[in-house]
């Protein structure tokens, strides 16, 4: 999805701005402190936000991976890498982690090597070095044996792994039937930035992600005439979002810099904000 123009967006929520109020207009320096904390509200609704949850029922009306829609709107901000697992089964979240998406580990297991067929090599009669056939001299070839040997192979496996509680970690390590294996990994996020993986074997981790969205900036320059703010796209950053949650994140916006507006469809919208505690 085409992400928001910032310039455009900028635009638009002063239009908005001047429309409802006799000079009403946001000042580029309150753009761009509001505009990343509407951001950061809007990709925490979609996503999931904790207030939604209710007794009987363990999904918020609007999650991630619940809806495509919602996937697709949070689709720029979806990340992979895979994450080194110390001795211990210790792996360190990324920096601009956010919310988990899925996570696998890898094993590293050493296969015999196996005995290969025994080669036949051709030796040029005259000049003793190898070759298909004599063209060399026009002479007979020699015909040798040449023995392979056993060479160990190495077999990357990956395999999911079940994100469990802390209290849901314990009953697995003690259980005799559920104890986490290779081929069946479990891991918890515990305290600050790490990831505690069972058992502690484990090679990597390959983490799916939805990160921070980098921080929109309206950049500009001051005219050297008037001192009036104009756009810089050198230093400007547009928003990760589509193109389509515009008229939302506006209403965001424009309400939280206390600037009231009737259009019809964001008025309807900020009203449902009101009554549902998006």
């Amino acid at each position: 999805m085409q992400p928001i123009n910032i310039n455009t967006f900028y635009e638009y929520t002063n239009w908005l701005a001047a429309k409802h109020i006799s000079g009403g207009n946001i000042t580029p320096v309150d753009f761009n402190l509001f505009v990343p904390i509407c951001v950061n509200q809007m990709v925490r609704k979609y996503y999931g936000i904790p207030e939604q949850y209710q007794p009987g029922m363990p999904l918020p009306q609007v999650a991630y991976e619940i809806t495509q829609l919602v996937t697709d709107y949070l689709s720029q901000l979806k990340t992979e890498v895979i994450l080194p697992v110390d001795n211990s089964g210790r792996a360190t979240k990324p920096s601009d982690y956010l919310h988990k998406s899925s996570v696998s580990a890898s094993w590293v297991e050493v296969l015999p090597g196996t005995q290969a067929d025994d080669a036949t090599e051709g030796i040029c009669c005259s000049c003793r070095n190898s070759c298909d056939c004599c063209s060399c001299t026009g002479g007979p070839t020699l015909q040798t044996t040449v023995k392979k040997k056993n060479t160990p192979l190495l077999d990357i496996n990956w395999v999911p792994v079940t994100v469990v509680s802390d209290n849901e970690r314990w009953a697995y390590l003690q259980s005799s039937l559920r104890k986490p294996t290779r081929e069946y990994p479990i891991c918890t996020f515990i305290g600050g930035d790490q990831i505690q993986f069972y058992p502690q074997n484990i090679a990597s981790a390959y983490l799916v992600y939805l990160r921070y969205p980098i921080k929109p900036v309206w950049g500009f320059v001051l005219d050297p005439i008037d001192s009036f703010p104009v756009y810089d796209p050198l230093t400007s950053v547009d928003i990760e979002l589509p193109e389509i949650c515009a008229d939302e994140l506006a209403a965001t916006l424009l309400n939280r810099v206390g600037i009231s507006i009737r259009e019809g469809g964001l008025t309807q919208w900020a009203n449902y904000v009101k009554t549902s505690g998006l």
